[in-house]
């Protein structure tokens, strides 16, 4: 799944040609954006909507019943060609999995840079930063039983997902690649500074913890999409 917004163009055209050349064919490759840019996305299912996100993206899923896997990326995302072989074989491997994660770098269209090596699903670290990242798959069956992306977490329904998955089977559902398989246009960086996540990371972060009954205060901390967790225990 491609989101692109408004005159990202040459971006999408980047993603789009990406994915044609992967070694493992994408079932199916599904642009949404304004109706303007379907220009771009040949070779491409496209979908015109004012503005991407869960709403859209929930609907896609309800009407898809044969997909098995959905990968999140944006125009300008760069699939390294054995991407989706490796996220293959690693479903295939881990069968418990139901969202992937891998590490990424940066790329301005002239090279790739600023890679970024994550570390594995770690329960304390990701309720300090949602350090996985933007660029995810999820199992379909999975995202639809629970519910599918709830919307009014906008740019971060994703990881809120991602929780419930967790809360609901366990650590193990998160599955860490460890390599490089995608160079973003819009950057690790830019995502954590992008001021629309600052408040969604603590509303995410405080439905997860109150869905598990955990008493705590959380704040966000200026500019970023760093939480800090208080435990309140009993006295």
């Amino acid at each position: 799944m491609l989101f692109c917004q408004a005159d990202e163009h040459a971006a999408l055209r980047i993603s789009i040609d990406c994915l044609a050349q992967q070694s493992y064919t994408a079932q199916q490759i599904v642009v949404m954006g304004p109706a303007h840019m379907q220009p771009a996305a040949t070779g491409a299912h496209f979908i015109a909507v004012s503005e991407p996100g869960p709403h859209s993206l929930n609907h896609w899923l309800d009407s898809q019943p044969e997909a098995d896997w959905i990968v999140l990326l944006r125009a300008g995302d760069r699939l390294h060609p054995h991407a989706l072989v490796i996220m293959a074989e690693r479903m295939a491997l881990r069968g418990e999995s139901l969202c992937l994660y891998f590490d990424e770098g940066a790329h301005d269209n002239l090279a790739p840079s600023s890679p970024v090596f994550k570390p594995d699903f770690n329960l304390d670290l990701m309720r300090s930063l949602p350090y996985v990242g933007r660029v995810l798959a999820f199992s379909v069956d999975a995202s639809r039983t629970l519910g599918g992306f709830a919307p009014e977490f906008s740019s971060l329904a994703a990881h809120d997902l991602l929780w419930r998955m967790v809360e609901a089977h366990g650590l193990q559902v998160v599955e860490h690649i460890a390599q490089v398989l995608v160079q973003c246009q819009f950057s690790y960086a830019d995502w954590l500074a992008a001021a629309d996540g600052e408040q969604q990371a603590l509303r995410v972060l405080q439905a997860h913890l109150q869905r598990l009954g955990v008493s705590a205060r959380v704040s966000a901390d200026e500019g970023g999409l760093l939480t800090r967790v208080t435990y309140e225990h009993p006295q």
